[in-house]
This record gives structure tokens, sequence and C-alpha cells, in this order.
């Protein structure tokens, strides 16, 4: 289910790709890339555990809303 609904802020009010890519980096996890995807930014990286993921962060708060670990 990647249609997750992130936020209902227009994107106007969005952070960029980047700043959602430095937030991730804050919270410990090693991005290795990030996009747009519909109302979310989503960012695949390595996260504190040593897990590969696939975060779904909320581009108006920069809060993670969904996050999915890669087998």
């Amino acid at each position: 289910d990647d249609d997750a609904v992130c936020t209902q802020a227009p994107p106007a009010q969005w952070l960029s790709v980047e700043q959602i890519k430095a937030k991730a980096t804050e919270l410990g996890y090693a991005v290795r890339s990030a996009k747009t995807e519909g109302s979310c930014i989503e960012v695949y990286a390595i996260d504190p555990a040593g897990a590969r993921v696939e975060a779904y962060f909320d581009p108006a708060s920069g809060e993670i809303v969904r996050k999915k670990v890669k087998r």
C-alpha cells in the first residue's frame, strides 16, 4: 500500500527533499535516496538498528508517518 497520506498541507508549505534527508540523518538514518511520492517524501535508508527501510515522512512537519523494513 504505497498510497499513504502523509499530509493535507499544500505543497507550498512542504519541506524540501533535502530538508527531509537532513531530518532523517538527524534521526540516525543513513539515507540512500529520497523522493516525493504522493503527499509523502519517501526515504530509502539504513535505520539506526542496521535494517534497510523505506520511511514515509510528512513533508509539512518532517515527522515519520510510516516505516517499512525491506528484506
